[in-house]
């Protein structure tokens, strides 16, 4: 083989390597970001779990980005995230049979399964 070949061969690996790297501590960070999201609500922002996929849930993002209201944005289908939103729902009757009815929002403390946009700024707007 030659030098080249092994020279390009090397620099490969590293650079494999290397993302490997990036996308392990990525993803760490956020499944860090999304639990602590879960854990600390905060009055300054509406904390939305819901699904990617889930019409509702974009359908609530979108209407409170318009209006301008500041979202936190949890996605219960990353593990982290998925794990922490159980633990802190179940039991608290917000599902039903079927299972949770998404998006639940938070504002101020309160959660809500699968609100109006309209009720969620609402609330967000005249909170204490």
């Amino acid at each position: 083989m030659s030098r080249t070949f092994l020279v390009l061969v090397s620099i490969l690996v590293v650079l494999g390597a290397g993302h490997h790297a990036y996308k392990h501590i990525k993803a760490k960070l956020q499944s860090s970001m999304t639990e602590t999201a879960i854990v600390a609500s905060s009055r300054n922002t509406v904390v939305v779990y819901g699904r990617d996929g889930c019409g509702y849930t974009r359908q609530m993002l979108a209407s409170l980005q318009g209006r301008n209201i500041p979202v936190t944005y949890v996605d219960i289908d990353r593990p982290g995230a998925s794990q922490a939103f159980h633990d802190r729902f179940d039991g608290s009757g917000l599902a039903d049979h079927r299972g949770y009815a998404l998006p639940v929002v938070e504002v101020d403390g309160e959660v809500h399964a699968r609100p109006s946009p309209d009720v969620v700024a609402y609330h967000f707007q005249t909170r204490d």
